[in-house]
């Protein structure tokens, strides 16, 4: 589920998460948009099979384009140079058998603060953003915060979201 036509915001977009210091804003909806028409398929396609080859996957998912869903930043994606949030907490669940895979997408899908879930590069996992406040979070402390809170709102759902989220 990835809907695009009533969200705002701007998030940062990285050519390579190796480089964060190489990125530019764009809109949520354009993000989105990328992942919904898999725009990047053949890249994610080519990387080795995560089951397999675990260390040459994690390796090469380096490679990969990725946004900064939360929010923009001055200088470098880094939590220190911070500037404005986008209105979206990004979650990732990571190491999901198929059907869990489905439980998880079908429970996040029906939570009214989700706005977007999609399969994760791994195929293993999912990504779902989580509509906030957008002036809730103006620093890292505040962002750690509000992590605080979903990770156990999330819990109470069965779903363990990966604690790098925050």
């Amino acid at each position: 589920m990835i809907t695009t036509s009533s969200m705002t915001g701007v998030v940062s977009y990285l050519p390579h998460i190796t480089t964060p210091n190489i990125f530019e804003p764009v809109s949520i909806g354009s993000a989105l948009n990328d992942i919904r028409t898999c725009r990047y398929a053949d890249v994610i396609d080519a990387l080795p099979n995560p089951t397999l080859y675990p260390k040459e996957y994690k390796a090469a998912k380096k490679n990969l384009p990725s946004w900064a869903f939360n929010g923009t930043f001055n200088g470098k994606i880094e939590n220190n140079s911070f500037t404005k949030s986008s209105g979206y907490f990004c979650i990732d669940i990571d190491n999901l058998k198929q059907a869990d895979l489905l439980t998880n997408k079908e429970i996040l899908v029906n939570q009214p603060c989700v706005t977007a879930v999609w399969l994760s590069p791994s195929k293993q996992g999912l990504k779902a953003l989580i509509r906030i406040d957008d002036d809730l979070i103006d620093c890292d402390k505040v962002f750690k915060d509000v992590y605080f809170q979903i990770e156990p709102a999330m819990a109470e759902l069965g779903i363990t979201i990966d604690k790098a989220c925050k």
